[in-house]
């Protein structure tokens, strides 16, 4: 995989959307970095997408508790994936995604594990055997 990896997120207050270039070996870095400059004063967490060079995206959105991951693949030949935690939860979370979005919690997984599955896919272009992952839409 390359080490090269773009980050796309939203500007809250002004509604822009930003992007920005980053090494692998930076990633989580970079993401708390933006975390921390966006989140400040939000009720929700706040979510980034990481573009590989093929042009498959992950969407991870965390808080120190728990979060989710939603690839979307660049090819239509591909399904797109979700981190799959409990089941049989009923509640959502709101996330801001970079608008306010409303994701069910049968996608949360804790966050440590979050993170290293992401580092996995980013590593390898692989889904991580950290996590579980469903193609099954839950609302």
């Amino acid at each position: 995989m390359t080490n090269q990896l773009t980050i796309e997120y939203g500007a809250v207050a002004k509604h822009e959307d930003l992007s920005e270039e980053v090494h692998a070996d930076r990633l989580l870095e970079e993401i708390r970095r933006i975390k921390r400059r966006f989140e400040d004063g939000l009720d929700a967490p706040y979510g980034v997408d990481v573009v590989n060079d093929r042009g498959d995206r992950m969407t991870i959105g965390f808080d120190e508790h728990e979060g989710f991951l939603m690839f979307q693949p660049s090819s239509d030949q591909e399904w797109t994936r979700y981190s799959l935690g409990e089941v049989k939860r009923n509640d959502s979370k709101v996330f801001y995604l970079p608008q306010w979005t409303e994701v069910s919690a049968k996608y949360m997984v804790p966050t440590p594990k979050l993170l290293e599955a992401l580092q996995d896919w980013v590593r390898s272009g692989e889904f991580s055997d950290k996590i579980e992952w469903t193609t099954e839409l839950f609302l």
